[in-house]
């Protein structure tokens, strides 16, 4: 039982760790996301977005997963209409990781 323990707090300062490190890289991801919109990049978007959605897909930030994934779509579409929006989105996924 002792070695289970042992494992289980092993992984849990892991998945912190793992955390910290998007939560301290997710600004810089955001704003390649931000510029990208702003510059009209849709090649930009679509590969800024694929890496940000990859970062917290595991961490379940479903309303900020599903807004990178739908600017990753719209950059590979070349069609940015409403990327401002969802652009914004991508905040408020940052202060809910943070918790």
């Amino acid at each position: 039982m002792r070695g289970s323990c042992s494992r289980s707090m092993g992984i849990e300062g892991l998945v912190r760790d793992l955390a910290q490190l998007v939560i301290e890289t997710m600004p810089a991801q955001i704003t390649a996301v931000e510029t990208a919109v702003d510059a009209r990049d849709s090649a930009a978007l679509r590969a800024a977005a694929h890496k940000l959605r990859g970062s917290i897909t595991p961490f379940r930030v479903s309303g900020a997963v599903e807004a990178a994934r739908k600017l990753e779509e719209m950059g590979a579409a070349g069609d940015l209409n409403g990327a401002d929006a969802l652009s914004r989105e991508l905040v408020g996924g940052r202060s809910v990781l943070a918790r």
